[in-house]
């Protein structure tokens, strides 16, 4: 009797055990501006997360993360609005993402409901993961998007349409974790040969204040669409290659960027090492009419990195970013910044 239990006691302590995952990363950007901008100097920062995850049975699952940030904002050198480096902000210590999600895969349902960052779930494109400039991660025309460094409370539902197409539906509270105002966004994805689609759509409600400088107005909102596949193009003797491009829109009248656009090549596993990556991608973005005075009608970027898988918990990835007009300071000549990023995982 006493073996027994002991045993079940055991393998229950196993089974605790194996649902259970903890992950912590620490991410470095150091660089450099070479040439142009504001302020030829040197700048790094560091971001830390911390993450738990307990899959209470096959539907549920638990999150909570944590986010620890230091450093030096990287774009008050270079002067461009889509911020170079993904990172970059003041700094902050904060439980980030704390949700319980459930998943039911004989019905193509899933749930998502707390804090969380809405870029997790909506406006991403994965091949333009590896790439640094905040821009590539989601379109800036996706204002009001409660992201880094701030995710707010949400509900979340995505449904199978069928075996192709997928909708998601979000519901998000404003910075104070209240919906008085609410910032609402909906995305359909289906897939086409060798390629993934996504539209959405956004709504943030509340008062507005206008950039033309007349009275506020009740709520904006804009699209985004996303568009990427495979490629059999096998550069650098990579594994697989990748594509990706991304237009956004929202209301000039409302947000100082108006128009977005990007495109981006990736390489993975280069040179016949796993983990290995390259890629080269370019965005641009339209600022408001109504700020012309103030900010550069248009910025582009540029970028190119390689990324160096060392070892299991160690990568390097050299980044190059040519920055054409960087939008936020009329009088920024185009900068050439590079950055080290250093990736520790465990």
């Amino acid at each position: 009797m006493k073996k027994s239990l002991l045993m079940g006691v055991c393998l229950l302590t196993a089974a605790s055990l194996a649902a259970q995952e903890v992950s912590i990363s620490v991410i470095n950007d150091s660089s450099y501006v070479v040439s142009g901008g504001i302020n030829e100097a040197g700048t790094s920062r560091t971001l830390a997360v911390g993450s738990f995850e307990y899959q209470l049975n096959d539907d549920y699952l638990v999150h909570i993360e944590g986010q620890l940030q230091r450093g030096e904002n990287g774009s008050d050198d270079v002067g461009d609005i889509q911020a170079y480096s993904n990172i970059d902000e003041d700094d902050f210590s904060k439980l980030y993402e704390i949700w319980f999600q459930g998943e039911y895969n004989e019905l193509g349902l899933r749930f998502k409901v707390g804090q969380v960052d809405a870029n997790s779930e909506f406006g991403f494109v994965n091949h333009s993961g590896e790439f640094i400039n905040s821009s590539m991660g989601f379109s800036p025309t996706i204002l009001f998007l409660p992201t880094y460094p701030i995710p707010t409370l949400s509900m979340n539902v995505f449904l199978d349409v069928n075996e192709i197409s997928h909708i998601g539906l979000g519901i998000y509270s404003d910075e104070s974790n209240e919906f008085d105002e609410v910032f609402t966004i909906a995305e359909w994805q289906t897939q086409f040969e060798s390629a993934t689609l996504k539209l959405g759509a956004w709504n943030q409600t509340g008062d507005i204040d206008r950039l033309d400088m007349t009275a506020s107005q009740d709520g904006t909102n804009g699209y985004y669409l996303a568009v990427e596949g495979g490629l059999s193009l096998l550069w650098l003797n990579a594994a697989s290659a990748g594509w990706y491009s991304q237009l956004g829109y929202a209301d000039d009248s409302v947000g100082e960027i108006d128009l977005h656009l990007g495109v981006g090549l990736v390489l993975y596993d280069t040179f016949n090492n796993q983990g290995d990556r390259a890629g080269i991608g370019m965005t641009r973005i339209n600022t408001s009419q109504y700020l012309h005075d103030e900010l550069n009608k248009n910025e582009t970027s540029i970028e190119i990195f390689y990324r160096y898988q060392l070892n299991q918990y160690i990568a390097l990835k050299p980044d190059i970013q040519y920055i054409i007009s960087p939008g936020s300071d009329k009088f920024a000549s185009d900068a050439l910044v590079v950055t080290l990023r250093t990736e520790f995982s465990f």
